[in-house]
């Protein structure tokens, strides 16, 4: 029902970000700045000065929980999705909703802006994404293909292409600008995580099956198969350059992945124990950190996997008193310092 701020250098939490009543499940950072957004099973998205610790604003409209929050690059709007089957767009100048996106007839997981914010994807588990123009809370496309609960979603820099992975064990690629759909079956098992590069050349999907991918945007074919952990991961992540891609597993190991070849390396081998439960990579690949089921946390070089700080040991939660409750997210800032 908290957040914390932490500053990497001091290895100190230097904020505890308190209001919701319900769990924490997504943080962002909006645009450059030193804002960031909570979204919460409370229904309701908090506005926090990551500076200061200060709450700037509550978002209150959503019927059912938040899964999920995204901002524009901009900085300009902030789109939050929920289980009541909407998406809210809201205004960074006073925070105020200026639209509700209404179609899905299920749970919205996830929602993804473009550059600018001017167009929004959302998926839900009626097995359907939808292209949204935020200026106008309109619905341009309804992308439908999937069998099951569509749960990741990524879209490239320029809005030309969106990937969509679903429970159904397939990733599609939309080509918004001639609307023409390109689906394949790419794991055995779900899609846990979509990234792509910046340029819109590429992309990569992470399955359950422990495998990663690697996608031609323009033809859809797949450029790479490799294996790399044993364990499902729980997510993938990748460097601002498109150089490189982190993958975490469950068994707490971190492979990074060369995304010219697609060939993996080790970053940090599986260790028995706590689960992983939430990683982030710094945007410049240098820095992950590593949340357990246990509430501890780590910090990592990621280039060497040598471990750097630790925030918090096992059964410090309840000793120190930092977190009252489990801690179920980490996010670092996008120079690592926080």
């Amino acid at each position: 029902m908290k957040a914390k701020v932490w500053d990497l250098d001091q290895q100190a939490c230097v904020h505890t970000l308190r209001g919701h009543t319900g769990w924490v499940v997504s943080v962002k950072f909006i645009g450059s700045t030193h804002t960031l957004v909570t979204a919460s099973h409370d229904g309701t998205a908090r506005v926090w000065d990551a500076w200061t610790g200060d709450s700037l604003a509550t978002l209150i409209g959503h019927d059912g929980r938040l899964n999920a929050v995204s901002c524009s690059s901009d900085g300009r709007r902030v789109v939050t999705c929920s289980d009541d089957q909407t998406a809210r767009v809201w205004e960074t100048f006073d925070y105020t909703c200026i639209g509700v996106l209404r179609g899905h007839t299920a749970w919205v997981n996830d929602v993804v802006l473009s550059r600018s914010g001017s167009q929004a994807v959302t998926i839900s588990g009626d097995g359907t994404a939808r292209v949204w123009e935020t200026k106008t809370n309109k619905c341009r496309h309804v992308l439908q293909g999937h069998s099951d609960d569509v749960t990741c979603v990524v879209m490239t820099s320029r809005a030309r292409f969106v990937l969509t992975g679903s429970v159904d064990g397939t990733a599609q690629v939309w080509d918004l600008a001639a609307d023409d759909v390109k689906s394949v079956d790419v794991h055995d098992g779900k899609v846990v995580s979509l990234v792509a590069c910046a340029d819109g050349s590429h992309a990569a999907s992470i399955g359950s099956d422990g495998c990663l991918r690697l996608w031609s945007l323009a033809t859809g074919a797949c450029l790479s198969n490799q294996a790399g952990h044993a364990a499902a991961p729980r997510a993938l992540l990748m460097v601002n350059d498109c150089s490189r891609a982190f993958s975490s597993a469950g068994d707490r190991s971190i492979v990074a992945w060369d995304l010219q070849t697609g060939a993996p390396s080790i970053c940090l081998p599986a260790k028995q124990g706590s689960r992983t439960k939430s990683t982030h990579v710094s945007a410049d690949g240098s820095t992950a950190v590593l949340l357990l089921f246990d509430s501890s946390i780590a910090i990592y070089d990621a280039r060497s996997g040598q471990l750097q700080r630790q925030l918090m040991q096992r059964g410090d939660r309840d000793k120190q008193r930092v977190h009252s409750g489990g801690v179920n997210l980490v996010l670092l800032s996008r120079d690592g310092s926080r």
